[in-house]
């Protein structure tokens, strides 16, 4: 049976490198005499490879975690794709039979039309509709201001939108 070989840690192999610098100076001066001895003196070569084959291995693992996250990416789009469509189903139901509100046992489903802001040119929306920093239009002040009637720049309101509002019990 072999004895598992104990590694030692960075901080032991520069002490070592630091012990053989100082007990042969020349070496600082010769590259290829100080790879040699530092494969024959120390276990720096012994650690620098296990660490580079470590940061391989996290290399290849989080390779495999990107493609992963990629692929749950993909799955969830779909989901997300689905949902829509469900909605749409959902809402051209109720708009057939004419209802705005559907209570069910497990949900209450409503029809109604909503308008969003459309930013055309943001350059020109005034600073009291904008939050800093980073800059970005506070929409919901800005809807607000135009359901009131006020004229706000660089901004409008979009056509009515059916939607649905799904409100689970």
């Amino acid at each position: 049976m072999a004895i598992p070989q104990r590694f030692l840690s960075a901080d032991e192999v520069k002490a070592q490198i630091a012990r053989l610098l100082t007990d042969c100076p020349e070496l600082r001066e010769d590259d290829e005499a100080l790879v040699m001895s530092l494969n024959s003196e120390t276990d720096a070569t012994e650690l620098v490879m296990r660490l580079v084959r470590k940061l391989k291995e996290n290399e290849a693992y989080s390779n495999g975690v990107d493609i992963y996250i990629k692929e749950l990416k993909g799955r969830q789009e779909m989901y997300e794709r689905r949902d829509i469509r469900l909605r749409a189903v959902l809402l051209s139901i109720m708009q057939a039979a004419e209802l705005k509100t559907l209570p069910l046992p497990i949900a209450t489903l409503s029809a109604r039309t909503s308008r969003y802001v459309i930013i055309m040119e943001p350059d020109k929306i005034p600073l009291q509709y904008r939050r800093q920093p980073p800059w970005e239009p506070m929409k919901k002040e800005i809807k607000a201001a135009l359901n009131d009637g006020c004229d706000v720049p660089g901004c409008t309101l979009s056509n009515p939108e059916p939607s649905l509002s799904i409100r689970v019990k």
